[in-house]
């Protein structure tokens, strides 16, 4: 539908053109819609789920129609997940937030609703206490359970219910961070792309890797030794000090960048990550006159 036949070369081409950019408007009109859709739900039932909690808490049936509403607002981070994400990376903060504050919100108001309908002690006594109850619910929701209370019986159910809803959050809880991990991981294309062409021998004096010799290597180390001031070597008392750049490539897949600090006696620091670090180990331990 697209190719342009003899008539209306310019104008076939033209209209499919736009046809794609109004049908690309529209996809994230809808995105925008149900995203909004999704956050406002979310909201509502929380709102709810509170109000109902503590005013209608001792009412069975409306812990029942709290635990659905719950398993619901679960089902819409689920939902809302792709389509944050798909809209934007930086969202990701936002979507954890509201995950936490799904998680305390569970938690609270099942032990509102334990705290209305009570639960029962080791001893068989039924205890109305609130402290006791959010203890009695954390350890439900993370089904660990210590067998010190337990729940009255119409509110063995909705103990399960609770226990159901905790095992299923913390692997969605889990993937949000290992979502976070992935994004922020650089990738190995990455390294490839910054070490690529890099060129090392073993140097013989010290036994470490160097890059060979070129104008950009001697550029860097006139600037390592125009910045930093180092310390006389506190052995010898020797002024020629340097921070040398040498790569470790043992056990690694890209090479990575180390600073070592070493006067001609031989006196040396281990290994820093950066240039900052090595100075200020060397000047620490080598706490004399300043070059």
């Amino acid at each position: 539908g697209c190719t342009a036949g003899r008539t209306g070369r310019k104008s076939r081409p033209t209209i499919c053109l736009l046809a794609k950019k109004n049908k690309t408007k529209e996809h994230l009109k809808n995105m925008v819609v149900a995203m909004s859709l999704l956050e406002a739900c979310f909201f509502l039932l929380s709102a709810c789920t509170i109000i109902l909690a503590l005013a209608f808490g001792h009412v069975i049936w409306i812990c029942y129609l709290n635990s659905f509403f719950i398993l619901f607002m679960m089902a819409i981070l689920v939902w809302a997940i792709p389509l944050n994400m798909n809209w934007s990376r930086n969202l990701y903060s936002h979507l954890l937030k509201r995950i936490l504050a799904f998680l305390l919100l569970s938690i609270f108001v099942y032990a509102v609703e334990f705290w209305k309908i009570g639960i029962n002690e080791k001893n068989g006594n039924t205890i109305y206490s609130f402290i006791n109850s959010v203890y009695f619910s954390l350890t439900t929701w993370t089904t660990l359970g210590y067998s010190d209370f337990y729940p009255v019986p119409e509110g063995r159910l909705l103990a399960a219910i609770e226990a159901i809803t905790g095992l299923l959050s913390i692997p969605l809880t889990a993937s949000m961070i290992w979502l976070y991990c992935e994004q922020r991981m650089k990738s190995s294309s990455e390294d490839d792309q910054i070490y690529e062409g890099l060129q090392i021998q073993l140097d013989q004096i010290t036994g470490l890797w160097k890059e060979i010799e070129s104008e950009n290597t001697l550029k860097e180390q006139h600037e390592r030794d125009k910045k930093f001031q180092l310390n006389y070597c506190k052995k010898c008392s020797n002024s020629w000090v340097k921070i040398e750049k040498y790569y470790d490539i043992m056990g690694l897949v890209t090479p990575q960048a180390k600073y070592v600090v070493h006067c001609r006696c031989g006196n040396n620091i281990k290994p820093s990550c950066n240039a900052y670090i090595a100075y200020w180990r060397w000047n620490k331990k080598n706490n004399t006159s300043v070059v």
